[in-house]
């Protein structure tokens, strides 16, 4: 949705980020999205859509009336995304040469038909993690998209833009470092796979706090995926689903995990258990909603027991 600017030559936009709860309700009146970004998909809210079939169709919703004049930027590494039809022009972002922005080492690279791709390169950012590298291409295919570039001059700004970003609150977000342990609050990772991808930007030894409230999603595929990282040393599951997550998580064979049902001992436990060079991590991979009124009253209390430390 475009607003009007001082410099007419270039268009404002409206940026909006909608939960799958939005596009369900979307007014079918509104325009279509000039770019539609769709990152991923895994389940989730299955406890309010009922289904995964009817939370894939309220997440789809974003694509719909898009015309040849419009922009699906989709992701090609998701097995899901990939497949969903479009009506416009399709921009894949990931890691395989197939697509039109592709994360690398170096930084993204933007395809060009008939020459090499180009290269935007990105020295140091401050987000961890390959999922953040993922959402930059998405960023910047997105922008290409409705400044009308195509994918394949990338902006000179957006390194600066994209190096210079500090990431928002609850998301992966530094607290602070304590006798060498640093502490990071992404409590905006509400699904499995959101604290799996968080998990991923780590080398280091993790101690992870998991747990909340399930919304109906399969806690053994957690558990599975938690095993399948050997950075993640320890677990102190909390919350309502706490018991739950510790006994998929002994039927998978991992053997680090603690149950402590109240938050604010579970993050002093989880703070106590690390040694310095490793990480305490918030990421729960569940709802907040058995405490907290939402993942950043959540987060706001991580950080106050953690600085309080």
């Amino acid at each position: 949705m475009e607003a009007a600017s001082r410099d007419s030559s270039v268009p404002a936009a409206a940026v909006l980020e909608l939960s799958s709860f939005q596009l369900a309700d979307l007014d079918p009146a509104l325009p279509p999205f000039r770019a539609a970004v769709v990152t991923n998909f895994s389940p989730n809210h299955l406890d309010y859509h009922g289904s995964l079939a009817a939370y894939a169709a309220a997440k789809r919703r974003i694509l719909e009336r898009q015309t040849v004049l419009d922009t699906a930027v989709l992701n090609d590494d998701d097995p899901v995304v990939s497949r969903w039809e479009i009506s416009g022009r399709r921009v894949g972002f990931g890691t395989s040469e197939k697509s039109r922005v592709r994360t690398t080492p170096e930084g993204l690279c933007f395809a060009q038909e008939g020459d090499a791709p180009a290269l935007l390169p990105l020295a140091s950012t401050r987000l961890p993690g390959a999922h953040n590298r993922m959402n930059m291409a998405a960023a910047a295919a997105a922008a290409a998209a409705f400044l009308g570039a195509g994918t394949e001059i990338p902006n000179p700004a957006w390194r600066r833009t994209l190096e210079a970003f500090r990431g928002l609150p609850h998301r992966l977000e530094f607290v602070c470092e304590i006798r060498g342990v640093r502490f990071y609050n992404d409590s905006k990772a509400t699904t499995p796979a959101a604290a799996l991808a968080a998990f991923d930007a780590f080398e280091t030894p993790v101690t992870a706090l998991v747990g909340g409230r399930s919304k109906g999603v399969d806690m053994g595929a957690f558990a599975s995926g938690i095993l399948g990282r050997p950075q993640v040393r320890r677990v102190v599951a909390t919350g309502e689903c706490a018991r739950e997550i510790a006994a998929e998580l002994v039927r998978s064979g991992y053997g680090g995990s603690t149950v402590e049902p109240d938050f604010d001992a579970a993050v002093r436990q989880a703070a106590a258990a690390a040694r310095p060079g490793e990480v305490v991590l918030l990421s729960p991979g569940c709802a907040s909603f058995d405490r907290f009124a939402n993942y950043e009253e959540r987060g706001g209390r991580f950080r106050k027991i953690v600085e309080a430390l």
